[in-house]
């Protein structure tokens, strides 16, 4: 880097970028690019969102409130992802983050390369973004994706109070670092949850039930109750009903199957699993025509 004289790290940075994002605008041939090392501050980021191209995409809030979270909490770093400056001196990419900076009031260690051709920007975020689950993959996280999806789904309950909507019941932007942290609190925990999601998944496949709905229910019960639920889930892919009189494991095998095709509210499905094994573990009977799960919020028999 001692050789680089486009990499800034003096106390000037910020008016060496801002020199040379001016410059570009003015420059007859600009086709040398010019890459900063800086500390993006909220003053110098409210500047170059001044330079925004006008053909940007609409800003998206919820991807900046999940920046704001990571600055605030700590977790922003240097990862090489460039903000981009095209000939005209306008920013191409990293709205967002410039917006982030700007909104959370504090600063972050940032790399720019001034003097792309504009057309450039049309190329930006058009490969795969490396997902939370790949990121835990690469943790060696057990069961990654299934982690992840269930850590959105406990945090989308907790940010609201309830499970929203239909399919998993996740309307919570979780980041990457928000996921990763909430895991290594208890990755033991986490990962047998998944694993009987998965186990669950085998007999609830294509019928609006999910792994994610099966992982969520063995987190809102204790970790001595999994070697249980992990039971209820094997005896329900085998078949192997119970010797009483309405089996709550077949009860549920026959509400799964007989609300295939239906729409349905995410909690609704949740509660059929809650009450069916709180039945089983209980050597409770349960009728096939029982509503009682059909609330909008939680039961609360465990």
């Amino acid at each position: 880097m001692k050789g680089n004289n486009n990499i800034i790290h003096a106390d000037n940075q910020a008016n060496e970028l801002l020199k040379s994002i001016e410059l570009a605008k003015y420059a007859s041939n600009s086709s040398s690019l010019k890459t900063y090392i800086i500390e993006l501050t909220p003053e110098l980021a409210s500047k170059i969102l001044a330079c925004n191209y006008k053909k940007q995409r609409s800003i998206s809030y919820s991807r900046v409130k999940s920046y704001v979270g990571d600055i605030k909490a700590g977790n922003w770093t240097l990862n090489g992802d460039t903000f981009a400056i095209d000939k005209n001196g306008e920013l191409i990419n990293g709205q967002h983050r410039c917006r982030a900076v700007v909104e959370s009031g504090m600063s972050i260690p940032a790399i720019f390369i001034v003097g792309l051709d504009t057309m450039a920007f049309q190329t930006i975020d058009q490969n795969y973004a490396r997902t939370t689950a790949s990121i835990l993959k690469m943790l060696d996280v057990p069961h990654y994706a299934t982690v992840s999806a269930l850590i959105t789904l406990i945090m989308s309950f907790e940010n609201h109070g309830k499970i929203i909507g239909e399919a998993n019941g996740t309307s919570y932007r979780s980041t990457t670092s928000e996921i990763r942290d909430r895991y290594n609190q208890s990755p033991e925990f986490y990962a047998k949850c998944a694993s009987i999601g998965i186990l669950f998944q085998k007999v609830s496949s294509k019928t609006g039930f999910t792994g994610t709905q099966m992982a969520f229910v063995a987190s809102l019960f204790p970790a001595s109750d999994h070697d249980k639920l992990e039971l209820f889930c094997q005896r329900m892919n085998d078949l192997n009903w119970t010797g009483m009189e309405k089996c709550p494991i077949k009860t549920l095998y026959r509400l799964i199957d007989s609300m295939r095709d239906q729409k349905m509210l995410a909690v609704y499905r949740i509660n059929m699993i809650i009450l069916c094994f709180h039945c089983f573990k209980n050597d409770k009977s349960l009728s096939f025509g029982s509503v009682r799960w059909k609330k909008d919020y939680l039961l609360e028999l465990r």
